[in-house]
């Protein structure tokens, strides 16, 4: 094969992905026969396939040593000019190739080639000389379905979870580990046995109405009904437009669905047009702008506003979701909200009660409150408290190498409840975990408070996701120092007490109940409000563990949280009582949640930012295909790896190749109209 090395280098860099493929014949199915038994891949799953390997490592079957895959291209049937027909990968040099090193020809020509780099090389193998090197593991994003296999197949009870970790110890063998016993150190068999409580959850309540219902609504098992119940605050809904990216022949059905809309939405006391006033049907991703505009400068031309408009999606797609949420949150400021097809076929009543309490919320409405018992009363009621929800995300590998940054998502609430919030969001470099730009986003948060209360917060109480404990300390430092300087921009005197909590998830603590007696649904988990702050916690610091949700299926993982700054001199007491109370504040379902609400909504802020992004850079997913299969960034002056692809079209509003990938450029990614900066259009 070196000769095929040493011939088989492309000159022209601009060989594209096909987008396409059609083999010859009846040859509409291939069966390879590999290391790991039978790989069958339809041909319209071909390119799909080469995409999945990318990152993988292949062994050759006429080379000893495993190759990495970066990239993959077609043959071509004829070379593109002439003078370069020896430099270029075609089938016919191939063949001679194949015949002059005593290689047999090619069963399936038209199959792509792999790229095996190191990427400053242009060496390709045939795909079908190719085999796995070893089993491997996948790391780039999996499928809707990969992903529901995967939660049920970990989706272990708690019980049985018990068990397995119990025969794990016992096949370690630590009593037997000479190392161990050289340190003097010992494991015990059994699992460490600590004191809990169990801390009753606040009450819910809704809306007044006329049906006789009592408004406050007792949570059980992290539940609670909203039968008969009116939303606590509903919004106003003037008027809504729907998309309709079906065919229109679905007319009945779409009636259907609005009618059955505007039912449950006057059952909750919503005021919600029966009829939309405009509806547009398309066909895909292209026809959104177009739609967006069409229904823009007909409400302008009329001189009323829409407040709502209702896309009809075929199907999940990010590519199309990408488009509508940058029309809606970036160009006109029009709220969006998103149905499936399926849904509209079947609008059963909790599906539209589903979709009432998100566009409640994103018109400004408040669906519930919690009933402020002593603690929460005196802490979050009785004085204005601003309660802040901050996390940092960070591009995965692959999007590393498309120029991905990270994107800090800062929220807080806007009214004294806290049920209502606006968010912030701020590019930055990637891999840097302390917000960078937290002073500004801190006032403007500072600033909407104060615009919707008269109050400025007397308190504030920050929520932080994603910070290792390795980070604690820079992040802290870096932080408070934020958020004392945007206090002090307000007035050189304004120094309100701050409580700094940082929010762990990812962490391998399980906890079982001792008696059958305590367990909870048919996971047998620990109870929900279940309180660990004894035996399992650091002598030092002050943390404590918390499970706020019902666990429905597998075994519940309980959050972490680490109070790292206390100025309002919390005990430990209050400060469980007000985490588990901001656990059923979350506005999209009526449970409690396993983190608290603004955590929560910090993290929907950075996802929809990211989607932002990637519509921007140019980089969007299409045909269920990875995030890796998608084009390079268009800020692909810092790429090292790999060629350009096959690029989506640029389009109005895109960063291009000859613009710069300062932070100004970044932000401009991520920036909402300004009316979205204090709505939770994010919902």
């Amino acid at each position: 094969m070196n000769t095929l090395d040493k011939n088989a280098k492309i000159v022209n860099q601009k060989i594209a992905v096909a987008e396409s493929l059609s083999l010859p014949g009846q040859a509409q199915q291939i069966t390879r026969y590999g290391k790991f038994g039978i790989l069958r891949i339809e041909s319209v799953s071909i390119t799909s396939l080469c995409v999945s390997l990318l990152g993988c490592h292949l062994a050759a079957t006429q080379r000893a040593h495993p190759r990495s895959i970066f990239d993959h291209a077609p043959f071509l049937a004829e070379p593109k000019c002439a003078p370069s027909t020896q430099n270029v990968l075609t089938l016919g040099n191939l063949r001679k190739l194949l015949r002059n090193i005593h290689l047999q020809e090619l069963r399936f020509p038209k199959l792509p080639c792999l790229h095996v780099g190191p990427p400053t090389r242009n060496i390709f193998f045939p795909l079908e000389v190719c085999e796995m090197d070893t089993p491997q593991k996948y790391n780039k994003k999996l499928s809707e379905k990969q992903t529901s296999s995967i939660i049920r197949a970990a989706a272990v009870d708690a019980s049985q979870r018990e068990e397995r970790i119990a025969q794990l110890c016992q096949q370690a063998g630590f009593d037997r580990d000479p190392f161990l016993k050289e340190f003097g150190l010992s494991v015990s068999p059994r699992m460490f046995e600590t004191m809990a409580r169990v801390i009753q959850p606040p009450q819910i309540m809704f809306g007044d109405n006329s049906k006789m219902v009592d408004p406050i609504v007792h949570p059980k098992d992290g539940a609670w009904s909203m039968d008969n119940q009116t939303l606590y605050l509903p919004a106003t809904c003037g008027s809504y437009s729907m998309i309709a990216l079906v065919n229109p022949r679905d007319q009945n059905l779409l009636q259907g669905f609005c009618q059955a809309l505007y039912a449950k939405a006057t059952q909750m006391g919503m005021d919600f047009p029966k009829w939309p006033d405009l509806v547009k049907y398309g066909r895909g991703r292209d026809d959104v702008v177009m739609l967006f505009n069409e229904i823009a400068n007909e409400y302008k031309q009329t001189s009323t506003s829409c407040d709502l408009v209702i896309v009809v999606l075929p199907g999940k797609n990010s590519d199309i979701y990408m488009t509508v949420k940058e029309s809606s949150d970036m160009i006109h400021g029009i709220m969006s909200q998103c149905v499936l097809m399926k849904n509209v076929q079947r609008p059963s009543p909790a599906t539209c009660s589903n979709i009432i309490l998100k566009v409640n919320m994103k018109l400004g409405g408040i669906n519930s409150r919690i009933v402020a018992d002593n603690i929460t009363h005196k802490y979050i009621i009785d004085q204005p408290t601003l309660v802040v929800g901050i996390d940092v995300t960070h591009p995965t590998q692959a999007e590393e190498r498309m120029n991905i940054p990270s994107v800090a998502a800062i929220v807080a609430n806007i009214d004294l409840l806290p049920q209502s919030y606006g968010a912030n969001v701020k590019v930055q470099r990637k891999c840097r975990e302390s917000v960078v730009y937290l002073l500004d986003a801190i006032r403007e948060r500072l600033v909407s408070f104060y615009r919707n209360t008269n109050q400025k917060p007397t308190r504030i109480i920050v929520y932080r996701d994603g910070v290792s404990e390795g980070q604690f300390a820079e992040v802290l430092r870096e932080e408070i120092q934020g958020i004392r300087s945007a206090c002090m921009i307000l007035s050189p005197d304004y120094r309100p007490p701050i409580t700094y909590v940082v929010v762990q998830k990812r962490h391998h603590a399980r906890m079982f109940c001792k008696y059958s007696t305590d367990m909870v649904g048919k996971a047998r988990n620990i109870p929900p409000g279940t309180t660990v702050d004894t035996g399992i916690v650091s002598p030092e610091g002050f943390d404590f563990y918390l499970c706020s949700h019902y666990g429905v299926q597998g075994t519940s993982r309980p959050a972490r949280y680490h109070v790292l700054w206390d100025d309002n001199n919390f005990s430990a007491d209050e400060m469980q009582a007000i985490t588990y109370g901001m656990c059923h504040t979350y506005g999209r379902c009526a449970r409690s949640v396993s983190i608290p609400a603004p955590v929560y909504y910090a993290d929907l802020v950075a996802t929809r930012a990211r989607c932002h992004i990637k519509r921007k850079l140019g980089v969007h997913e299409s045909d269920g295909l990875s995030e890796t299969g998608s084009v390079i960034s268009s800020l692909s002056s810092l790429m090292s790896v790999g060629r350009p692809r096959r690029r989506r079209e640029f389009e109005a509003g895109d960063i291009n190749a000859n613009q710069s990938n300062s932070d100004a450029a970044l932000q401009e990614c991520v920036s909402v109209t300004d009316k979205f900066k204090s709505r939770m259009y994010f919902i």
